[in-house]
């Protein structure tokens, strides 16, 4: 028996040795780069930042998004995390059911469409490689999970809607060309049935079929402020547009067909400064505004089976407040009973007066809700929750910058995020410039914010010029040779933290991906000397080599919004507000990182502005993903670069002190 103990406290001992001497070798060498990454002039990773990252990693990954109602059950498709931190595609058969994952549908599928026919049970989803957004559709039959490519393999696909029967399907595609968006149809239990029934010229997009399946809106996509939406017959392949007509500049979003397919329910800013909910009578070409109490952009709509009920989303300053419709009374109220957050992503149930949705709380954890526009219960379908200890909510801010509006100093919208009561005060700042630029920040903190602010750093999100969700006239704002108007707007920025006491205007950085990666570049450019850092992700270096190098598909979208380079006075101006040719007046460390299949900021934008970087004998930290494209999707690059960015913000914003 003691020899037993000896022998046992001998293991004990080895194991703990091992352990030991584990750690030592982790905190040696740091965290491993994961494969396919390539890092320049990064240090050494702690452990102790990736563990956190990972946290943070596996916390939002608990939120669940809505797909989908399973036609004839009372089930919802949700996409949610699997046990390797991907998300994929589950089933949730009753509220508060364990989700299931869907083995026939490989991971990262975010847009997936499912039957409403409940004897047909089958989803068609869209899936890339590598982030290259080259998108293929599958079929899957839910019954075997088995899934079968019905696209070339090779272009750019999207899918489109099922008509009320589930026997046909619509997507877009530009196989003809790589440029064009052609509208395409299949039956879909014959996927060589596949045929081409309207030929594009730019982007174009299906939407709903009519309840007789012998119409479908058609969707034409110009600009942030321009788009057209027209009926496509189907037999016959004409195209009419029933719309109000207008020389001005006008954008739709949602179309949906009411009752008898005689009534269209659309979105619109036509002949208002905000998307506004309308109803046109086909018969009599009646258009009457529905929503003109509501003085914000109406961004999302749907209508239930029976055409009795419609619900709503009205952008109320970055978060989506939910609103009913009864379409027999034209009354709009709305939804109680839910917390503060946005809504996201909503269908209508096949058959009943109820409606599902994605609810995103403030510490952006998102979960599935229901409404029943019978009894107004909700249900929850999903759990929400968060598992740190609250943080201060979001605050509201208003801020004046250069110029004025009706002789008023126009204000910017901007979200602060601060640390609890108990970190040191004045805080240092790190400004998160949202990308698009069509998009807009929100007052929902994720778990990168959420670890900032631990660190005792304040978190602002302004709302420049240009983006959405304040008007088309603002969203104008920075068209074209009004460029860097946004930009001034972030010296405004500058301008207000420097007036509160509780902000150390000494210790600023700013961070920003896509569109939002220029914006800080072009920041570090123009104030070096009031910033500590920058980090770009993906962001625009030279506006000239981006046109010239982005997806042929995206081309003329992105010209509508920055300027057509084509044109040498264009050419001129784009060239000479690019931060690459400014990366001498950067003072200031720089962090980039870039996926090399990245379609829409191609990787030669990173690459250059590194490579000038390095020139001018400034400091560039520079990590790049071989497997990933606009964005990260892959958990561990996102753990890895999360990480990084986390020791460059303690390196450079915290002058290397954490407390």
């Amino acid at each position: 028996m003691k020899k037993l103990k000896k022998i046992l406290r001998r293991i004990v001992l080895i194991i703990l040795s091992l352990f030991i001497i584990l750690i030592i070798v982790l905190t040696c060498t740091g965290l491993p780069r994961p494969a396919g990454i390539t890092t320049e002039n990064v240090p050494r990773i702690k452990w102790d930042k990736a563990l956190a990252m990972y946290r943070n990693t596996r916390k939002g990954n608990l939120s669940t998004y809505f797909k989908g109602w399973v036609p004839g059950e009372d089930g919802i498709y949700v996409r949610a995390m699997t046990k390797g931190l991907r998300h994929t595609i589950h089933k949730v058969d009753h509220p508060g059911a364990k989700p299931e994952q869907l083995r026939g549908i490989p991971k990262t599928v975010r847009q997936v469409i499912a039957n409403p026919s409940p004897e047909i049970k089958c989803l068609i989803y869209a899936a890339d490689k590598d982030g290259d957004e080259q998108y293929q559709l599958y079929r899957c039959f839910t019954e075997d999970q088995t899934s079968i490519l019905f696209t070339d393999g090779k272009s750019r696909n999207r899918p489109g809607r099922f008509n009320s029967s589930g026997t046909l399907f619509t997507f877009q595609s530009n196989a003809r060309n790589g440029k064009d968006f052609d509208i395409w149809m299949m039956d879909v239990y014959d996927s060589s049935s596949i045929r081409m029934i309207f030929k594009a010229s730019g982007s174009w997009a299906p939407g709903e079929w009519s309840k007789q399946s012998d119409r479908i809106i058609l969707g034409h996509y110009v600009s942030a402020n321009e788009s057209y939406r027209y009926i496509l017959d189907i037999e016959s392949g004409e195209l009419s547009n029933p719309f109000p007509q207008t020389n001005e500049m006008v954008s739709y979003g949602t179309v949906r067909w009411g009752k008898g397919d005689s009534i269209l329910y659309y979105v619109s800013d036509y002949q208002s400064e905000f998307s506004r909910l309308h109803m046109l009578n086909l018969n009599s070409g009646t258009d009457t505004v529905l929503t003109a109490g509501i003085p914000w952009d109406i961004n999302r709509m749907d209508i239930t089976a029976s055409g009795n009920w419609l619900a709503l989303a009205a952008n109320e300053n970055g978060l989506n407040k939910l609103y009913k419709m009864n379409c027999n009374t034209l009354e709009i109220s709305p939804v109680e009973g839910l917390p503060k957050g946005t809504s996201g992503y909503m269908k209508p149930h096949p058959v009943e007066d109820r409606i599902a949705f994605t609810y995103t709380c403030c510490y952006n954890v998102s979960s599935v809700k229901s409404y029943n526009f019978i009894t107004g219960e909700i249900t929850d379908w999903t759990a929400s929750f968060h598992d740190h200890d609250p943080l201060p909510e979001p605050v509201t801010i208003y801020y004046p910058t250069f110029d004025s509006i009706d002789g008023k100093a126009r204000e910017i919208t901007a979200f602060v995020m601060k640390p609890g009561k108990a970190t040191q005060k004045p805080y240092p700042v790190l400004i998160d410039i949202h990308g698009g630029p069509e998009s807009q920040a929100s007052p929902i903190m994720n778990s990168r914010h959420e670890e900032l602010l631990n660190h005792g750093i304040a978190i602002i999100r302004p709302n420049v010029r240009g983006s959405e969700g304040y008007g088309k006239q603002f969203l104008k704002l920075d068209n074209g040779y009004q460029r860097e108007d946004a930009v001034r707007d972030i010296g405004a920025l500058l301008d207000w933290i420097e007036t509160r006491p509780d902000l150390d205007a000494s210790r600023i950085g700013v961070y920003g991906g896509s569109y939002g990666g220029y914006m800080a570049l072009a920041s570090a450019v123009h104030f070096s000397d009031r910033l500590k850092c920058c980090i770009d992700l993906f962001g625009i270096a030279h506006f000239v080599t981006f046109l010239e190098n982005t997806s042929e598909y995206r081309r003329d979208l992105r010209r509508a919004e920055y300027g057509d380079e084509r044109f040498p006075e264009m050419n001129h101006f784009l060239d000479s507000i690019s931060p690459l040719n400014h990366a001498d007046k950067i003072d200031i460390p720089i962090l980039i990182y870039q996926g090399a299949n990245d379609p829409r900021v191609p990787l030669s934008e990173s690459l250059q502005m590194a490579e000038k970087i390095r020139e001018t004998g400034k400091e560039v930290w520079y990590i790049e993903a071989s497997n990933e494209g606009h964005g990260i999707s892959n958990p561990l690059n996102r753990i890895f670069v999360n990480a990084s960015a986390a020791t460059f913000i303690e390196d450079y914003l915290l002058d290397g002190n954490d407390e």
